[in-house]
């Protein structure tokens, strides 16, 4: 398992979309739905 390393405070949504934003970087195929 890959350990992280605590870096700072972020919210959830803030996290989700950088997450994303990098998923998509390495694959042009990724596709994401969300809704509040």
């Amino acid at each position: 398992m890959k350990k992280y390393t605590y870096t700072e405070k972020k919210d959830t949504r803030s996290g989700f979309g950088a997450g994303l934003h990098e998923a998509g970087k390495r694959n042009e195929n990724v596709v994401a739905l969300c809704a509040d």
